[in-house]
């Protein structure tokens, strides 16, 4: 016979009957709960609820996920449940029943979260990848989430975008060649840098990126300042050379001229010069060499062998063998002011013209005295006293003489010297031609007449006896010098010979008369007088 446990409604036992039973297992339903968790995390193992364990009874349970890749479907399904009372296994007296939850794994996007085309680069690129393949293997997918797949592919794109950057700078830069890039490469280099700045300053590149671009725009910059470098120095150097001109250039430029030159000529040697630029140089380094030609020729002019032996002459030690040097060393001189007037400096034209004053003195010297010694040459060789136009020659060539330098003087032949001499003696060689001896009768009507051969012109008065005569007792006029004595005043001398003597500003004459008394002679038979015949008139010479 069996007995029947009795059990209320709340299951407490309330007694036994006699009857025949069997014991019916309590029934319990364990549910997973519903999780969602992150991408490589663990589900939590306690997340179920149990329903159905008598109060005091406790349960464990094992849950187990469905799929560790992202979904939104995945499940999470609960097995092996232990059900104790204390420390009493009491999970036979149960007939449980499992409920699996749903089990949501998110994407795993922390690895990129602060990423975006702006600072992502190369040592990114697993970590994204990372974050792609999981969205690539899920099993399923909320719409959210294809934010991420987007985020990555732009963030994979930009470090594509970034490495074909690198490697194209990389090519571009070993395209040109430091030892020959000129103007011609010039614009290029500077796009590249600024590509390459551009570049350097984005977030975009690794330590080790950043550092061989920069590496490689120190280079671009190189190449840069070399054609600037170049451009520059072609400039000052063109400039150098155009600033000057060739009908001015003198030897204050030389210096300038010949360091554009060595300049030019440095910069040929080089590989950075297009071919326009080369013969650009070249057209200026032909210029700049004319024009030190020239600056030579210049110099070449006041260097001549007749300049240079006239060096040491001076109007002081000049001879007359040194005419010809001079006059060569004069011409030289004003066809070198003439032709290459433009080239000399003030302070050279200064020097030019001193030689030249030095040696036009010096010929003045030796000019001087063949002046004066043609002057006497034109000179006749004998003169009369009264022969006043050649006087006046005569005078001035003792002029002229006397004006020279006694180094002049020195270069007069002495013969036109004797020659001057004698002339000026001539003109002093003053002589009575008529009247000398002449009688003069007292009383008489008719004065007497004296005639010297002196020029009138230099005639200043008579003397009679070495007294001055009054010009009211004569009469003087020219014909050489005419004087003729006035009766009244032959009246008031003594009876006898006197001295008559003429006078000229560089000289005088005499000669002598006689003063006789009036006589008396028997009338003729006519009744008339006679006075016998005087000499008033007659041409005597001393």
């Amino acid at each position: 016979m069996r007995m029947k446990n009795r059990w209320d409604n709340t299951g407490n036992f309330t007694g036994s009957v006699k009857a025949e039973w069997k014991i019916a297992k309590r029934l319990a339903a364990i549910t997973a709960k519903d999780q969602t968790i992150t991408y490589g995390g663990d589900i939590s193992g306690t997340e179920y609820t149990a329903d159905g364990l008598v109060d005091g009874h406790s349960v464990s349970v094992t849950l187990n996920p469905n799929t560790d890749k992202v979904t939104v479907n995945g499940s999470i399904a609960v097995s092996g449940a232990k059900i104790t009372a204390g420390d009493v296994d009491v999970t036979a007296n149960y007939d449980i029943t499992y409920a699996s939850g749903k089990l949501v794994i998110e994407p795993d996007a922390s690895g990129i979260k602060d990423l975006t085309a702006e600072n992502v680069s190369s040592a990114d690129e697993e970590a994204v990848k990372a974050v792609q393949d999981m969205l690539d293997n899920a099993e399923s997918t909320k719409e959210e989430w294809a934010d991420i797949s987007e985020k990555c592919e732009q963030l994979l794109d930009r470090i594509d975008e970034v490495n074909k950057q690198n490697e194209a700078i990389a090519e571009d830069v070993a395209s040109f060649d430091e030892e020959s890039v000129n103007s011609d490469d010039k614009a290029a280099l500077e796009e590249l840098a600024e590509e390459m700045e551009a570049l350097l300053e984005s977030e975009n590149l690794t330590q080790e990126e950043r550092e061989a671009l920069g590496v490689d725009l120190e280079q671009v910059e190189d190449m840069i300042a070399v054609i600037e470098q170049i451009a520059a120095d072609s400039k000052a150097a063109t400039d150098q050379v155009e600033a000057l001109d060739s009908e001015t250039v003198t030897s204050d430029d030389q210096t300038q001229l010949e360091q554009a030159v060595a300049n030019i000529e440095e910069l040929l040697e080089t590989d950075h010069l297009t071919e326009e630029e080369r013969k650009a140089l070249a057209e200026v380094k032909a210029s700049a060499e004319t024009m030190l030609e020239t600056v030579e020729a210049a110099h070449k002019a006041v260097d001549t062998e007749s300049i240079n032996n006239s060096m040491e002459i001076t109007a002081e030690n000049v001879s007359r063998e040194d005419k010809e040097i001079l006059a060569k060393a004069k011409s030289d001189l004003e066809k070198a002011l003439h032709n290459h007037g433009g080239n000399y400096t003030e302070e050279e034209k200064q020097i030019i013209r001193t030689e030249l004053v030095r040696i036009q003195k010096a010929l003045k010297v030796i000019e001087n005295a063949e002046d004066v010694e043609a002057a006497i040459d034109a000179l006749p060789e004998t003169v009369v006293p009264d022969d006043g136009e050649m006087a006046i020659k005569i005078l001035n060539a003792k002029a002229e003489y006397d004006a020279l330098t006694e180094h002049e003087k020195s270069f007069v032949t002495e013969a036109a010297v004797k020659k001057l001499n004698g002339l000026l003696a001539a003109l002093t060689d003053y002589r009575l031609i008529m009247g000398g001896g002449g009688i003069f009768t007292k009383e008489s009507k008719e004065g007497l007449y004296f005639k010297a051969n002196g020029h009138f012109d230099k005639f200043t008065g008579i003397l009679v006896d070495g007294k001055a005569v009054d010009k009211a007792n004569y009469e003087a006029k020219s014909g050489s010098t005419i004087v003729i004595l006035k009766p009244a005043y032959l009246d008031t001398l003594a009876e006898g010979e006197h001295t008559l003597t003429f006078l000229y500003t560089d000289g005088e004459v005499s000669g002598t008369f006689l003063v006789k008394a009036k006589t008396t002679v028997p009338p003729t038979e006519d009744g008339s007088e006679t006075t016998p015949p005087t000499t008033d008139g007659e041409e005597t010479t001393p």
